[in-house]
């Protein structure tokens, strides 16, 4: 996610990558993972405040990854409009940005493909992007996926 910085800063941004272990390997499609990934991050450096945090973790029921950013409050209506497509949060005619509107969409459907789903939570001073997968994504080193990800072919 080294790519992030240069968009970051600029926006002066600061965009900070913690885990709480050191994370298995995850069977997943690594392009479509890094799209969504990448597509939270672009929404939070787009309308998120100007502190940004990345953090994996993993429990008995899932591995999260968790983006977070202190900007402002999003109310419920708000994270409905942000996770609908073409979904626009905020005042329409002030929009500084050609935001389209589909990187959360993008990134849920990536997560409900990967059987997993993108959770948003807001309260004053932070915003959480929660993408989840099933714990069952993840593998050691010597073992093979239990399931495999709904391709969409028939």
């Amino acid at each position: 996610m080294s790519s992030i910085e240069p968009i970051a800063s600029p926006r002066g941004k600061t965009v900070a990558f913690s885990t709480d272990q050191r994370p298995d390997t995850l069977s997943v499609d690594k392009e479509q993972m890094h799209i969504a990934v990448s597509c939270i991050l672009m929404n939070t450096l787009i309308s998120g405040g100007d502190s940004i945090s990345v953090h994996l973790r993993s429990d008995a029921e899932s591995v999260s990854i968790l983006v977070s950013d202190n900007g402002a409050q999003l109310s419920p209506g708000d994270i409905r409009d942000a996770l609908s497509p073409f979904g626009f949060v905020g005042d329409l005619d002030t929009r500084a940005t050609a935001d389209l509107g589909l990187n959360l969409p993008m990134a849920r459907t990536i997560a409900e493909l990967h059987g997993g789903d993108l959770d948003v939570s807001s309260r004053e001073g932070q915003n959480v992007y929660a993408l989840r997968l099933p714990t069952w994504r993840m593998v050691g080193p010597d073992q093979a996926p239990q399931r495999t990800a709904r391709t969409g072919k028939g």
